[in-house]
């Protein structure tokens, strides 16, 4: 079956629970210029700045497979190709050695989570320097990082053509998915490798490593077969969202 144009829209239908992210107001210290600085509340007292969050290295080895494997599993330049010709990533002229950079798992990852529908209609201060203010990259900087798709910057600098680290693909896909309460408390390696969005690829591979487009590809088809988790329940009890017998991709 031919994937459908719209098919793509099927993990943004099920992942609108997030809609309109908050924007904090920049405030500029003239002893400390695009440094970090503490906003105050409505009684005037400081709020500290969120905690930026890292993510540790996982010691995993092995590799899983899945029961009902794609013909090209297993292949990451096979699946980038197919995945860009359908558009569901954003740079179509990807080489499958190149590493993902910042601002692509930022646009890709905005799309997945139904955010590609709000965009237009976000408007916020620009936190970072180092992107041009109202332009697309300062807007899909801002959502990525406002909704936990991206971890915080610590220094005002997004650094949009650095490569992203795996350990941030891997979270940032999770919670596209819906695993937000999950993949920071499991462990996102652990947490990858037990819901299969992490199939064929090396559990050895390190968070904090740099993550080529045939592996990102591997990961992304992985993730379009996956069910959405709508919400959690007590006791850790999942209830998710089939995408449909005819979702092929």
């Amino acid at each position: 079956m031919l994937l459908r144009s719209m098919i793509a829209l099927s993990l943004m239908a099920v992942m609108l629970i997030a809609c309109f992210a908050g924007c904090s107001p920049v405030k500029s210290d003239p002893e400390n210029p695009g440094g970090e600085t503490d906003a105050p509340d409505a009684t005037g007292a400081l709020i500290p700045e969120p905690t930026p969050i890292e993510i540790p290295d996982e010691d995993f080895t092995g590799m899983n497979t899945s029961a009902d494997p794609l013909p090209d599993d297993g292949d990451g330049e096979a699946i980038l190709a197919r995945l860009t010709k359908n558009k569901l990533i954003k740079n179509t002229a990807a080489d499958p050695a190149a590493n993902v950079t910042r601002k692509e798992f930022a646009y890709d990852v905005i799309y997945w989570s139904g955010f590609a529908a709000q965009e237009k209609f976000y408007i916020c201060a620009n936190d970072y320097l180092d992107v041009d203010n109202y332009s697309d990259d300062m807007v899909h900087a801002e959502i990525a990082v406002n909704q936990g798709y991206m971890l915080r910057p610590v220094d005002k600098m997004f650094k949009p053509d650095e490569p992203v680290t795996y350990g941030e693909m891997l979270r940032g896909t999770l919670y596209a998915l819906g695993y937000r309460e999950y993949a920071d408390f499991y462990g996102v390696v652990k947490l990858a490798a037990e819901t299969g969005l992490s199939n064929y690829i090396d559990l050895a591979k390190k968070n904090s490593e740099t993550v080529t487009y045939a592996e990102y590809a591997q990961v992304v088809s992985n993730a379009m077969r996956m069910n959405i988790v709508q919400c959690v329940k007590r006791n850790g009890e999942l209830y998710t969202v089939p995408r449909g017998d005819n979702y092929v991709l």
